[in-house]
């Protein structure tokens, strides 16, 4: 960290002012405080820097409330002379997350010599839940967001009394009660995702693998009963993204 902030005192986070995402949501530059999460080998000569950023006053103290979201920074550095140098910094790539922090970061390989970090968050709302996964891609010199917040889990089983008992099974809900199990707020669907590799391609496909179940309506017009989900999403890459190639996302929106 020092290498990226000479300043730095080793103890409390950096505080520093970064770009606040889309200008039309709030200030231009936001004060964060800023962590080391992981370095990020991009070949023998490139390494990248990656770092955690939380709202925050200007002595480090965090500000973040529950839908403030956290900041994903980079330094990069090369290895010039048997020594590493200080080549780039961006501030701010992603902007996601909850309570001021982005989430859990992990080193993903997408293939081909090609690095990215996953982004996974997730929050609550009176029972109603929701998990996200973003991906950014790094370079030698830059970086990407490759998928920004796709759902990988909704469920509602904390939030609608009675979910659970009518997705195993129990008395169908009727659909004249709006309060009762319905298709809109009864749900319970987690997904798990890898990096598959794809013969000819230089990053594999981003595959996630669905399960749980929802309500639908009956055929008898009249009432909900319980729908097995087992549905995989497969995302490709092309022109600097991942898109959807085959399948579909089953989660709900809270």
């Amino acid at each position: 960290m020092r290498a990226a902030f000479p300043k730095w005192d080793g103890r409390q986070p950096w505080v520093m002012a970064v770009p606040g995402g889309d200008p039309g949501d709030g200030p231009a530059r936001i004060t964060v405080a800023a962590t080391p999460q992981l370095v990020l080998p991009i070949d023998d000569a490139h390494r990248v820097l990656v770092l955690a950023g939380t709202p925050a006053d200007d002595d480090g103290a965090e500000l973040g409330g529950h839908p403030a979201q956290g900041s994903l920074g980079a330094v990069w550095f090369a290895r010039r002379d048997d020594h590493w140098q200080r080549t780039g910094q961006t501030d701010s790539i992603l902007w996601s997350g909850f309570f001021g922090h982005i989430g859990e970061l992990k080193r993903v390989d997408l293939g081909g010599g090609h690095q990215a970090v996953s982004v996974e968050n997730g929050s609550c709302w009176q029972g109603f839940c929701e998990d996200f996964l973003s991906l950014v891609g790094f370079e030698a010199e830059r970086a990407q967001v490759l998928v920004a917040s796709q759902a990988v889990m909704s469920s509602s089983v904390g939030g609608t009394p009675g979910c659970d008992e009518a997705l195993a099974g129990g008395a169908p809900a009727p659909q004249q009660d709006a309060a009762a199990p319905n298709a809109d707020n009864c749900f319970d669907i987690g997904g798990k995702w890898r990096i598959q590799p794809r013969a000819g391609a230089e990053r594999g496909d981003l595959v996630i693998s669905y399960s749980g179940q929802d309500l639908v309506a009956a055929a008898d017009g009249a009432t909900f009963v319980p729908r097995k989900i087992a549905e995989t999403l497969v995302l490709r890459y092309a022109d600097g993204a991942y898109k959807p190639a085959s399948g579909k996302d089953p989660t709900h929106s809270l």
